[in-house]
C-alpha cells in the first residue's frame, strides 16, 4: 500500500497527539504525588531545622524554664489555690476600679511541675478602669494569662461597659518536706 505524503503526515501527526495525550493521561497522576511529596519533604525539613535549632539552644531553654519556675507562686500540696487567686483577682479589679460580679473557678490542670487554674468572671467598669485591670495583669508577667475576654457597652449608661473573661494562674506546688529546705509564697 503507498500512502502520499497528506496521509503519512496526518498519521505522523496523530501519533505524536496520541503519545503526548496518553503521557499526559498517565503521567499527570505521578507528577501531583511527586509534587505533594516534594512538599512533604521541605516541611519535614523545616521542622528538621527548627528541631535541631532547638536542640541546640536546649541548655538555655532548660536555664530559661528553670528562672521561670523559680518565680512561679507556690503552695503546698492538697491546699486549694483557688481562694489566694481570687483573692489576688479581686484586689487588682478593685485597685482599678473594677467591679466583679461573679467568679467561677475552673478545674486545676498540671503538666509535670507546673499547675493551672482558670478563673471566669463576669464584670463592669468604665473603659479607663478595664484597660488599667488589663495592663495590671498582663504586668505581672507569663505566670497570668487572659485567655478570653469579652466588652459590650451597657445599655442605656453612657461609658459603662461590661462583659467577661477568663484568667489563667499558672504556680507550682511544694511538699512539707521543700518547704523547709525552700520556703516561698
Amino acid at each position: 500500500m503507498n500512502l502520499n505524503s497528506r496521509e503519512t503526515i496526518l498519521g505522523w501527526t496523530a501519533f505524536v497527539v496520541i503519545l503526548f495525550g496518553g503521557t499526559f493521561w498517565w503521567g499527570e497522576p505521578m507528577v501531583a504525588e511527586l509534587s505533594k511529596r516534594t512538599q512533604k519533604k521541605e516541611a519535614l525539613e523545616d521542622r528538621k531545622r527548627i528541631a535541631l535549632k532547638l536542640l541546640s539552644q536546649k541548655d538555655e531553654l532548660y536555664l530559661r524554664l528553670d528562672k521561670l519556675i523559680e518565680e512561679m507562686p507556690r503552695y503546698p500540696f492538697g491546699q486549694d489555690a483557688t481562694p489566694q487567686l481570687l483573692k489576688k483577682l479581686q484586689r487588682i479589679a478593685d485597685k482599678h476600679g473594677l467591679t466583679l460580679k461573679s467568679n467561677t473557678p475552673i478545674k486545676e490542670k498540671n503538666v509535670g511541675d507546673i499547675y493551672e487554674t482558670s478563673i471566669r468572671s463576669r464584670w463592669e467598669g468604665s473603659l479607663k478602669s478595664a484597660v488599667d485591670f488589663l495592663y495590671a495583669l498582663q504586668s505581672q508577667g507569663v505566670m497570668v494569662d487572659m485567655n478570653e475576654l469579652s466588652i459590650k457597652p451597657v445599655r442605656r449608661e453612657q461609658d459603662r461597659l461590661n462583659g467577661q473573661f477568663v484568667v489563667d494562674y499558672a504556680y507550682s506546688r511544694y511538699s512539707s518536706k521543700d518547704a523547709e529546705e525552700n520556703p516561698k509564697d
